[in-house]
């Protein structure tokens, strides 16, 4: 049984080996053959067009991620690419968190398979050690299941954390939005400006929308794609208002005052709404970590002189 374990391990890892650095040297051509591309467009720039820096100097001021990591995750990404036109959470999910890392749907699914081969075999190898052979099966499953779930797991919490970002930017973007529109600035322009004072993750959505606008999409289209993107219901509120004032010809400025105002209002009563469940969060720490500290500092003694004199 024990052999027949470890011949299985064994092939794993070599198999991961193997896998790993075929697609390190199909990652190697695919640098080469991108650095040809370079020189043949470099010799048909007219002379003096250069930047003078070397293909040497360019890759030492990429970072380790660019230069070895992402090569072998595009060369591995190949394996998953599909049909264009059907539905890919994955890459939902990486536009939703603002696409960390600067991956694709492909290039997530490739590393999570070869943080899964890797864990694999070395939970595996870990499992050895334990006295039971069975153990090397069971870390092994369980090291490869949590390798390849937590990229995704991580994923949905940069998903989360970049909502509450946004949320939490909403009221200033609102109200620096409404005085620039009130200031005599259109639409496009009051974004535009906030996208230059604000930074962070709203910033950039306003950002890309303005983007989408100048390669042809409708404003209407692109504040709709937004709210789709971000999926807060603030912010889809507004957006809706937005598109509505602008379809009846309503001002603007005036549609955004109210939403400033309504959303003063809301973010008001959410606090008093927190306010008031804090009595009721808090009493299950009391029961179940002060009140026992209590019990035992002042009925304490009282055992222990109980206990004495029995």
């Amino acid at each position: 049984m024990l052999g027949a374990i470890l011949a299985v391990v064994t092939m794993l890892i070599l198999a991961g080996i193997g896998l790993g650095i075929y697609m390190i040297k199909g990652a190697r051509r695919n640098i080469a053959r991108e650095r040809l591309m370079e020189i043949k467009n470099m010799n048909k720039k007219p002379a003096g067009g250069g930047s003078g820096r070397s293909f040497e100097e360019d890759e030492l001021d990429k970072s380790f991620f660019e230069r070895v990591i992402q090569p072998v995750l595009e060369n591995t990404a190949k394996k998953f690419k599909k049909d264009p036109n059907a539905a890919d959470p994955v890459a939902e999910l990486i536009i939703k968190a603002g696409n960390p890392g600067n991956l694709t749907s492909a290039q997530f699914k490739a590393l999570q398979l070869l943080l899964a081969i890797s864990a694999l075999g070395f939970f595996s190898l870990l499992g050895f050690v334990m006295p039971e052979p069975v153990y090397a099966v069971i870390f092994g499953a369980v090291g490869g299941g949590m390798a390849f779930i937590g990229p995704k797991f991580w994923l949905g919490m940069q998903v989360t954390k970049r909502r509450k970002a946004i949320k939490k930017m909403i009221p200033d973007t609102l109200d620096l939005l409404t005085v620039s529109v009130e200031a005599g600035l259109g639409f496009d322009q009051a974004i535009q400006k906030v996208c230059e004072r604000l930074k962070g993750p709203l910033s950039e959505e306003f950002t890309r929308m303005l983007q989408e606008q100048k390669i042809g999409k409708s404003r209407k289209d692109a504040l709709r794609t937004l709210a789709d993107r971000a999926e807060i219901e603030e912010l889809d509120a507004i957006i809706s208002s937005i598109i509505q004032a602008d379809t009846l010809g309503v001002s603007i400025g005036t549609i955004l005052r109210i939403q400033s105002d309504q959303l003063r209002v809301k973010r008001r009563q959410q606090v008093e709404e927190m306010a008031q469940k804090l009595p009721i969060k808090m009493l299950f720490p009391m029961i179940f970590f002060i009140f026992p500290t209590i019990f035992i500092v002042t009925l304490g003694p009282i055992g222990i002189k109980v206990m004495t004199s029995m």
